[in-house]
């Protein structure tokens, strides 16, 4: 697809479907929020990390016991408002996620979360919003950013870049865990 900057900006096409397929199914907090991530790398960087956060908040602000302004629109059915999942969001949250879209995984894992009714999941996109940002507002070497990003996509690593991923932890910008030999950013099992 070219470039149109107009009707399909490359920063919104160049993902597994285009950022408004997934956006037009939440109001405009959520919708913002995901826009804002799904973009980050490919236009404005942090600042779009850090509206992404002010989006995310003022959700959770606006209704703090059911952050409304972060569910897809069609999770709640009239005349009793029931949840129902609104399986396509879900579907392409996840893909995002599957991914590592934009190294954000964590944030897409929260939405699926939220889109599937688990309020839990408020707090993994947020934090991992804001782990990101501090992150990038920190002083990090060419050399720390590229091991960090590295360790973000799941790649190996060589022996100086694993010292490197040790110092970062040490100072608490990546939580690693490599028991198994491998760097795992998530700290989960593989």
């Amino acid at each position: 697809m070219s470039n149109d900057n107009v009707n399909h900006p490359s920063h919104y096409t160049s993902g597994p479907f285009e950022c408004i397929e997934l956006t037009s199914r939440y109001p405009f907090l959520g919708g913002n929020a995901i826009k804002y991530v799904y973009r980050w790398q490919g236009k404005n960087g942090l600042e779009d990390l850090k509206k992404a956060l002010w989006y995310l908040n003022r959700a959770k602000e606006e209704s703090p016991y059911e952050p409304l302004g972060l569910y897809p629109l069609d999770s709640f059915v009239p005349p009793y408002c029931d949840f129902h999942t609104d399986d396509e969001a879900v579907r392409m949250l996840r893909k995002l996620a599957r991914l590592n879209w934009q190294n954000m995984r964590g944030f897409w894992k929260g939405m699926a979360e939220l889109a599937c009714d688990h309020k839990s999941g408020y707090t993994r996109a947020k934090k991992t919003l804001e782990r990101r940002i501090r992150l990038l507002e920190s002083m990090l070497t060419d050399e720390e950013q590229t091991v960090l990003s590295a360790v973000w996509q799941d790649k190996e690593l060589t022996e100086s870049q694993n010292r490197i991923a040790y110092r970062l932890q040490a100072r608490g910008l990546a939580k690693l865990d490599k028991s198994d030999g491998v760097w795992n950013p998530t700290g989960k099992e593989r």
